[in-house]
């Protein structure tokens, strides 16, 4: 957890929410439920002035510690129109 703590620190305000691992998975296509493997591990919320300066947030991540292949994707969130 103190890998977490140290990047965290690092990123300050750019944290909305450190997030939280994410466990069973179902998918739905709106008439029926299944379970389903997990694509994602886990995730954080943050906020950034453009995608480029959420990229630079995740410097030093401690997830990319966790072995060959580790990847974060940084989704970015857009405005919902009319609302």
């Amino acid at each position: 957890m103190k890998m977490w703590m140290d990047w965290a620190a690092k990123a300050g305000d750019g944290i909305v929410d450190l997030g939280t691992p994410l466990g069973a998975t179902k998918v739905m296509d709106g008439s029926s439920v299944a379970d389903t493997a997990a694509t994602v591990g886990g995730y954080s919320i943050i906020q950034a002035e453009d995608l480029d300066a959420a990229v630079a947030l995740m410097d030093g991540h401690p997830h990319f510690m966790s072995g060959a292949g580790a990847t974060i994707e940084i989704h970015e969130t857009l405005d919902i129109p009319g609302m």
